[in-house]
């Protein structure tokens, strides 16, 4: 399209958006009115769990102090505790305010979630004589391991140099590099050329030794954030007049590896990937529509949905993402497709000039964009969960309650496997039931047991196979029609 019909598009799909945020809202707050009001020095944290099983992850939240803190001698300190008054793990992270105050606040801590409901966590804040901030000193590359977990970062390159689960190295090389590659302006990609692959001539993004532009004052290599749960790692790269920052957040209790890219791309007609060389060897493989399937390994173009994954014989390496599609895989290198900046509606006919040489045109994507990876060492028929879990974090906000008493329809829900999905939870067309929508995206049979209310139903999954279930407020039963 030209500009001005993506900026339409754009603004349609944002109006939807906002639709559903509201209703989003308006159904959490409703399951939110009934808790009790916050007691004195407390600040109440209501976290939603979308997911209908217990889930144990992290959470982040945002929380404004009583007041601000104006004094250079103290400042404020936090303790998290569950709705049985136990202590749980937590860190301060940077908050999204830049105020150099202590006021706005951010915690991220670890929770056990109730299954598609809302679970209490309750800060409370103290105050503490301010030290020096002491930072642990890397001395060397950047390091975190455990019992099961190994992950080195280069201080050198900036790039992932080792990625270890249970002993087996997963990482071949240095990992999440950027590469540029010649492209044209051709938004389509339609020359014969293009076929298979988009661009050629690939170079490497190098880490900036004095970054500069956007990117001034900062170390090429920097730890931003070191506790409990998670160690945050940013570097900055150059090549030619494009700049990215790649940090990486290390979730130190689940051995997770969060990577994410801030891509200020400064030339046109080039085409920009991140690449992983694995060390494993095994099928590659993507999400489609209600499944999975082997894609291209010879350096084509591949399109999945939420997650690619290398097959291995026991266990995956997997890559999830939040709206990256495009990929190619060639020579043990898994690459995601980034952005291009062709132009605008630009179409080749025949053998006429692509686009006017006379004037500036419009180019695609010749600003900051945002990426956001998830890496992971899984069992396959994990991925559909942790795909979810990944895309649909807890929702969770700092209220307090006026502890109203409504009426409202909540339901308890449980369902025993956890790596069967429910894709689908509505009210039914024309009627007062509700259709629930299971998937066993697997390629092994499943089984589990799904509790709603009082009434529990045993299911027996074939791979890949959906089930409906039609509840009517009071019973619960399989149907073969594909409800909606």
């Amino acid at each position: 399209s030209i500009k001005i019909g993506e900026e339409n598009g754009l603004m349609i799909l944002s109006h939807g958006k906002n639709i559903l945020n509201k209703l989003r809202a308006k159904a959490y707050f409703a399951l939110t009115s009934t808790q009790p009001k916050a007691k004195e020095g407390e600040f109440p944290f209501l976290v939603f769990n979308p997911n209908p099983y217990e889930w144990e992850t992290e959470v982040e939240c945002e929380f404004m102090l009583a007041d601000q803190n104006w004094e250079d001698n103290i400042v404020s300190s936090f303790r998290v505790l569950d709705s049985n008054g136990n202590e749980i793990p937590a860190q301060f992270i940077k908050e999204d305010s830049h105020l150099n105050l202590d006021w706005r606040k951010r915690v991220v801590f670890k929770a056990k979630l109730a299954p598609m409901a809302i679970s209490r966590f309750s800060v409370y804040v103290d105050f503490v004589d301010k030290k020096s901030a002491e930072k642990e000193n890397f001395n060397g590359n950047i390091i975190f391991q455990d019992e099961k977990i190994y992950i080195e970062i280069s201080k050198k390159t900036g790039l992932l140099k080792s990625y270890r689960v249970n002993g087996t190295e997963y990482i071949k090389s240095e990992a999440f590099y950027l590469c540029q590659y010649d492209d044209n302006a051709d938004p389509w990609g339609m020359g014969d050329f293009q076929l298979e692959a988009l661009g050629n001539n690939p170079k490497r993004f190098t880490l900036m030794e004095k970054p500069d532009g956007v990117f001034e004052g900062m170390d090429s290599v920097q730890v931003i954030e070191n506790g409990a749960l998670r160690l945050c790692v940013e570097g900055f790269f150059k090549l030619d007049n494009s700049r990215a920052r790649v940090e990486y957040v290390i979730h130190k209790t689940t051995g997770g590896l969060d990577v994410k890219v801030d891509l200020f791309a400064g030339e046109i007609n080039k085409m920009f990937r991140l690449a992983v060389p694995v060390a494993i060897s095994g099928e590659y493989r993507g999400q489609t529509a209600f499944g999975t399937q082997p894609l291209y390994m010879n350096g084509r173009e591949c399109v999945a949905q939420r997650f690619v994954y290398i097959k291995g014989e026991t266990d995956c390496l997997a890559l999830f993402n939040k709206g990256t599609y495009g990929s190619k895989f060639l020579d043990g290198t898994m690459e995601m497709s980034l952005l291009r900046t062709a132009t605008y509606c630009a179409h080749p006919i025949c053998d006429r000039q692509l686009i006017p040489l006379d004037r500036y045109t419009q180019k695609i994507d010749v600003e900051e964009r945002n990426f956001h990876f998830r890496l992971c060492v899984a069992k396959e028929n994990e991925l559909e969960r942790l795909a979810g879990e990944f895309t649909t974090p807890p929702y969770a906000c700092n209220i307090f309650p006026i502890e109203r008493k409504l009426d409202i329809n909540n339901f308890f829900i449980d369902i025993k496997n956890k790596n069967i999905a429910l894709t689908t939870f509505k009210k039914a067309v024309g009627t007062d039931e509700y259709i629930l929508r299971f998937f066993n995206n697997s390629p092994e049979k499943q089984k589990t047991e799904f509790k709603m209310n009082s009434e529990i139903i045993t299911l027996d999954f074939v791979p890949f196979e959906a089930k409906t279930l039609v509840f009517d407020g009071k019973t619960l039963k399989e149907t073969e029609e594909m409800r909606i």
